[in-house]
């Protein structure tokens, strides 16, 4: 569902994105067709072509992250966590350019709402896909730490306490806790 929000939400920048270079296209061209756009400068000519392109790529991106969590792909938790990472950096940066000053959504309005709405839910895609990783892992995970808990306790149970023996047993669970692997949960 959070995809297909995503998908909704880049047709809306995509779509006022395009009203604005509509808008001052021809602004941007240069009395002799030279284009503003050649130097990397973040002029309102250059953040509005951001803001379509990234429109563009969030609608294409989601549309096909929603693809393949519909037809329940084995790959598909692996893609959403790529292209929400993918998400987070592309509107982490157009927040800043798009509805910075000068840029096409300076003013509040569809493209500045859905800038900033894109960038929370790509912040929300992106903890969701991290607690689905962290469910997968805690499966297995917790397996093998329950079964090394109950085998530590009894095995630290069946030592004797007097003395010397003491040293020992205690020297000897030091080494067996220092050896077992580490599991991430």
């Amino acid at each position: 569902a959070l995809w297909f929000g995503m998908v909704k939400i880049c047709l809306i920048i995509f779509g006022s994105a395009g009203h604005v270079w509509l808008t001052i296209g021809a602004v941007c061209k240069g009395a002799e067709g030279e284009s503003y756009l050649d130097s990397f400068q973040p002029s309102m000519c250059w953040r509005s072509k951001f803001s379509l392109g990234a429109g563009a790529l969030g609608v294409v991106l989601s549309f096909v992250t929603t693809a393949t969590v519909a037809i329940e792909w084995k790959h598909a938790l692996a893609v959403q966590a790529f292209m929400s990472a993918i998400f987070v950096h592309m509107f982490s940066f157009g927040a800043a350019t798009i509805t910075g000053m000068g840029g096409p959504a300076q003013s509040v309005g569809d493209l500045y709402y859905a800038t900033w709405l894109a960038f929370a839910c790509s912040l929300v895609v992106s903890a969701s896909c991290i607690q689905q990783f962290k469910q997968q892992n805690d499966g297995s995970g917790l397996k093998y730490l329950k079964s090394e808990n109950t085998n530590r306790h009894e095995s630290k149970s069946s030592f004797s306490t007097s003395g010397e023996d003491t040293h020992s047993a205690n020297a000897s669970y030091t080494e067996r806790q220092s050896s077992t692997p580490f599991v991430a949960l």
